[in-house]
C-alpha cells in the first residue's frame, strides 16, 4: 500500500475554506486560534461531564465512546487520555492515543505530531488488521494532510485506507462520512457525486448522525452553486449548452433544492444549537429566499447569545453580508459590520464597510477603511476596490495609482490582472486618452487567451473604435 510520511514533503500553504470552525475531524477548515480556543474552553466542561457520566455506566461500550468523537465535537487533545482510560479494548485505546496526536497536528500543524499519529495508526493496522479503526485513523490523517498542503496525492492515499475500513466494517456510518468529506475536499471546485453518495449512505446507516446530514446539505448546496454559476458565467454561451449543464446536474441530483432543505431540517432537528448550520443555510442562496436566510441567521444569533457564546460574532458577519449583498440595506449592513470588524475584520469586510459608507453618502469615511483593507490584503483586491472608489469620485489619477498597486500584486495575464487592465482602459477613456485605452485593450486581446475577460476586452475595444 502506498502510504505517505510527513518527512517526505515539506509543509505547503493551506488553501482557504468557507467555515471558521471545526467539529472534530469533521470540519473542512481550522479557524483562527480565537475560535478554536473559545470552542475548546466552552466544550471542556461539557465533555468532562459526558466522560464522568460514561464512567458511571457499567455497560458503556467502546463504540459509544467512539461516537463521542465521530459525532463531531472538537476535543482538546488531552481529553483523549480520559477516553482511552474508559475504553475496554486495546485497539480502541490505541486509536484514541492516535487521535490525540492527530488533533494536536490538526490544531497546531506540528510535523512531529503528524509522525506520532502516523506511527500509532500504523501499529494499529499491524496488530489489529481486521479492525477498521487503524484504517480509519490513517484515512483521517491523509485527508487532513491533503487539506493542509493542497496535494491530491494525500486524498488518493486516504481513499485506500477508507476502502480498507469499509471492508473491515461494511456498515459503519463514520467511515462513509469521512470518505465523503475526503471526496469533497479533493477538489471543491468540481461537482463530485461520490461525496454526496457516501454522506447520504452515512445518514441512512445512522439517521441521527448530525454531521453527515449537515455536511451533505452544505456540499450539495455548494455543488448547486457551482452548477448555476458554470451555466451562467459565459454570456456568449449558447442556450442549449447551458440547458445541457443544468439537465446533467438535475439528473445527477434530482430535486437538489428540496434535498438540501430536507437535510438541513434533519440536522437542525438533531442539534439545533450548532451555529454552523445557520451559517450554511445563510450561504444557500439558491435554495432559501433572503427572508428565510435572515430568519435563520437571527435565530442562530439569538441561540448563541443566550448561551453567551462568541460564535454569534461569525453569524453577525454573515448577517452583515446578507444585508449588504442580498437585501441591499447598507444602513443595517454597516451596523452589523461594525459589530464584527473591530476585532475580527478581514480585507473584504473593510472593503464592504467602505462601500456602505459610500452608498450612504459618507465618502469621507472611505479612505481610512480602504487603507485598512490594503494593510490586510496580500492580493491586489483591496487596491482594485480603492481604485473603483476614486473612479466614482472622478479622481482618475488616484484611481490609476491604486490600479498600479493592484497590478503589481497580480500575476501576469491572470484573470484579475486582465480585469484590472480593462478597468484601466475605461479610466483612460474618461481622461480623454482613447488611443492609450485602445492600445491597452489590444494588448489584452493579443494574449490569445480564451477567457471571459479577454472576450470583454474585445467587446470594449470594438465599442471604443466606434466612438
Amino acid at each position: 500500500m502506498n502510504t505517505i510520511n510527513s518527512n517526505s514533503e515539506a509543509q505547503k500553504n493551506k488553501s482557504g475554506h468557507p467555515s471558521p470552525l471545526r467539529r472534530g475531524a469533521g470540519g473542512e477548515v481550522k479557524g483562527s486560534s480565537f475560535y478554536r480556543d473559545a470552542l475548546r474552553n466552552a466544550l471542556l466542561t461539557i465533555i468532562l461531564a459526558t466522560l464522568l457520566f460514561a464512567c458511571g455506566k457499567k455497560d458503556q461500550s467502546d463504540e459509544a465512546l467512539l461516537w463521542e468523537y465521530y459525532k463531531g465535537f472538537t476535543y482538546a487533545p488531552e481529553l483523549f487520555d480520559s477516553l482511552s482510560r474508559l475504553a475496554k479494548e486495546p485497539s480502541t485505546k490505541l486509536f484514541f492515543s492516535g487521535l490525540k496526536c492527530f488533533e494536536k497536528y490538526s490544531q497546531d500543524e506540528k510535523l512531529d505530531c503528524y509522525d506520532s499519529a502516523f506511527n500509532i495508526f500504523s501499529d494499529l493496522q499491524k496488530h489489529f488488521p481486521e479492525n477498521y479503526l487503524g484504517h480509519l485513523g490513517m484515512g483521517l490523517l491523509m485527508t487532513e494532510k491533503g487539506m493542509m498542503v493542497g496535494d491530491k496525492i494525500y486524498f488518493d492515499s486516504a481513499v485506500r485506507f477508507y476502502e480498507n475500513a469499509h471492508r473491515a466494517n461494511p456498515a459503519h456510518a463514520a467511515t462513509y462520512y469521512y470518505r465523503g468529506r475526503n471526496e469533497y475536499n479533493r477538489d471543491k471546485n468540481a461537482v463530485n457525486e461520490n461525496a454526496i453518495r457516501f454522506l447520504d449512505t452515512a445518514t441512512q446507516l445512522k439517521p441521527d448522525f448530525f454531521k453527515a446530514a449537515e455536511r451533505s446539505a452544505r456540499f450539495l448546496s455548494h455543488y448547486l452553486d457551482l452548477a448555476i454559476v458554470s451555466a451562467n458565467k459565459n454570456p456568449l454561451a449558447e442556450v442549449a449548452s447551458v440547458n445541457d449543464l443544468e439537465q446533467k446536474f438535475n439528473a445527477t441530483f434530482p430535486q437538489a433544492k428540496d434535498r438540501v432543505r430536507y437535510l438541513f431540517a434533519q440536522s437542525l432537528s438533531i442539534d439545533p444549537s450548532w451555529y454552523e448550520t445557520y451559517q450554511d443555510i445563510a450561504s444557500a442562496h439558491h435554495v432559501y429566499s433572503a427572508k428565510e436566510r435572515l430568519d435563520f441567521l437571527q435565530k442562530g444569533i439569538a441561540i448563541a447569545r443566550k448561551k453567551k457564546s462568541k460564535d454569534s460574532l461569525q453569524l453577525i458577519k454573515s448577517l452583515a453580508n446578507l444585508y449588504y449583498f442580498d437585501l441591499v440595506d447598507y444602513e443595517k449592513a454597516r451596523n452589523e459590520y461594525g459589530h464584527w470588524i473591530s476585532q475580527h475584520g478581514n480585507a473584504t469586510d473593510y472593503i464592504n464597510l467602505a462601500w456602505c459608507q459610500h452608498f450612504l453618502g459618507q465618502p469621507e469615511a472611505v479612505p481610512y477603511l480602504m487603507q485598512q483593507a490594503v494593510k490586510k490584503d496580500n492580493s491586489g483586491k483591496a487596491c482594485f476596490e480603492y481604485a473603483l472608489f476614486y473612479k466614482e469620485q472622478d479622481r482618475y489619477g488616484d484611481a490609476l495609482t491604486q490600479l498600479d498597486e493592484a497590478l503589481k500584486k497580480e500575476g501576469r495575464n491572470s484573470a484579475q490582472t486582465i480585469v484590472g487592465n480593462i478597468e484601466r482602459a475605461k479610466i483612460l477613456e474618461l481622461m480623454g486618452r482613447k488611443n492609450d485605452a485602445r492600445l491597452l485593450l489590444n494588448e489584452i486581446i493579443k494574449t490569445g487567451l480564451d477567457t471571459e475577460e479577454v472576450q470583454k476586452a474585445g467587446v470594449l475595444a470594438e465599442v471604443l473604435s466606434k466612438r
